[in-house]
């Protein structure tokens, strides 16, 4: 059950991930009062993601391109949170890997606001 849970969270959360969106880089411009060189951050960012996941360089993602890149995004993550290597994650994995990814994320939020002097 907590398996499945976690699978579907970060299975969740890795289409939110790599789905470009380019009206993410213009309500990023709005969030940020105008400052264009984070909506060209993120814009660029989207473009990465696309084309990374454009398996077969044709311009498009088809289901199959954007389901072996959640794939292997999801292996990677497992990958991290399993410490043990037992192919299984315990409560205490998945709260270590929680709170690993919140430390990452809040580390990036910090440099990005130490860099744009907020």
């Amino acid at each position: 059950m907590i398996q499945q849970k976690f699978a579907l969270t970060a299975l969740a959360l890795a289409a939110i991930a790599l789905t470009p969106s380019f009206s993410y880089a213009e309500d990023a411009a709005k969030v940020e009062n105008g400052k264009e060189a984070h909506a060209d951050k993120f814009e660029k960012r989207g473009r990465e993601m696309f084309a990374k996941t454009d398996a077969d360089k044709d311009g498009f993602l088809s289901k199959e391109e954007m389901e072996a890149s959640h794939r292997a995004r999801m292996e990677e993550m497992f990958a991290k949170t399993d410490t043990d290597k037992d192919g299984k994650l315990s409560p205490e994995e998945l709260k270590k890997g929680r709170e690993a990814m919140r430390d990452k994320f809040r580390e990036k939020y910090k440099e990005h606001h130490e860099k744009s002097g907020e």
